[in-house]
């Protein structure tokens, strides 16, 4: 495939490699060919060199035949070709590095002032990358705004549109097209960054939509001042999560692809809740069907059926029995779920959002 003009081969280092075998084959042939003449090998060498380089040395021997001097010709033509072919070599080398950076640079313009509707990614660190991987498989474009030399050589090998300085500079943010960015996301490791990026991007965009890292409880209210839409804190959202597969492990494994689908946080804002019933729990259900069971619980919905030896049944029917030892996955609002069927760890909402809900 032929390259592109703004990507160009490494033909600087390809040039050096043939002019110097060039060079040295020429050097030689004709060290071996004075040597036919009855030069020594020191003095056919030493020939050689003074001659393509046009030292200005007088000849070690006298050039007195015409073969001989045909010969010295040859050399002296094809050795200067050499020797420039192979210098050339070197230059593009040197150069070529610095244009293919500038050619780059241009490209990486031109594809951000095309931008519209794309999400700044002020941090490139673990959940930079995550959230860029996330981002390009639901091909929805994004710039990644960075500081360090390393990260950002990183996302560009990922082929990621990156714009290197500071995110608190509005200068940066504008680089990035945050005039024409529907998202931005502040995941830096560090709250008091983030909170400037945050105070710097609403001050530049009114409209644009904030999500933000925290990752000390204190520090949401000054992001939420800042202009934060949504705080979203890491530690807390992990530490739930785990808390809540060790507590409630039928709940944890379907709960995994709803949530990596944000489908949770959908049916948060709906005011719905994910809940886990241990059927061992409640033994006055034991014996009954799923219907049965939904009646009794408020009209819920029955996502899943875990039975006691791990079988997972999605969609079950409302015929199913329950049995002891059986957990039931069911959607419901807390409000209407009488207090016997929760269990402390699905009981509260905030498992899955960075804030405490009531």
């Amino acid at each position: 495939m032929p390259s592109s003009p703004l990507s160009l081969p490494n033909s600087g280092l390809r040039q050096l490699k043939i002019g110097g075998l060039l060079f040295l084959g020429i050097v030689l042939v004709a060290t071996v060919g004075y040597e036919a003449a009855g030069w020594g090998a020191l003095d056919a060498l030493y020939m050689v060199i003074i001659t393509i380089f046009g030292v200005g040395y007088g000849e070690v021997r006298p050039i007195d035949t015409p073969g001989l001097r045909a010969f010295t010709i040859g050399l002296i033509v094809s050795g200067y070709v050499a020797a420039i072919y192979t210098f050339g070599g070197m230059v593009r080398l040197i150069t070529e590095g610095e244009v293919k950076t500038m050619l780059n640079e241009l490209k990486r313009g031109r594809s951000l002032e095309g931008l519209s509707g794309h999400t700044l990614i002020c941090g490139f660190g673990r959940i930079g990358q995550i959230l860029a991987h996330d981002l390009e498989l639901r091909k929805h474009a994004f710039v990644i705004v960075d500081s360090d030399d390393d990260r950002i050589a990183l996302a560009q090998t990922h082929g990621y549109l990156t714009v290197q300085g500071n995110a608190t500079e509005k200068e940066i943010l504008e680089r990035a097209g945050i005039a024409r960015a529907a998202n931005l996301a502040t995941v830096l490791p560090q709250d008091e960054l983030n909170v400037f990026i945050a105070l710097t991007a609403r001050n530049l965009k009114a409209d644009l939509r904030i999500v933000a890292r925290g990752e000390q409880p204190n520090t949401e209210r000054k992001l939420r001042q800042a202009g934060a839409d949504e705080v979203i804190m890491p530690a807390l959202i992990g530490g739930h999560r785990i808390a809540h597969t060790l507590a409630s492990p039928a709940l944890a494994d379907l709960l995994s692809d709803l949530h990596d689908s944000g489908a949770v946080e959908d049916l948060h804002r709906i005011g719905l809740d994910v809940v886990d019933i241990d059927i061992g729990k409640l033994r006055q259900f034991e014996g009954t069907d799923l219907d049965t069971l939904r009646r009794q619980a408020g009209g819920m919905l029955v996502v899943a059926l875990r039975r006691a030896d791990g079988t997972l049944i999605q969609s079950p029917a409302g015929t199913l029995v329950c049995a002891p030892g059986d957990h039931v996955v069911a959607m419901v609002q807390p409000s209407q779920l009488p207090a016997e069927f929760l269990q402390p760890a699905a009981s509260k909402r905030r498992v899955y959002r960075g804030v405490e809900q009531e």
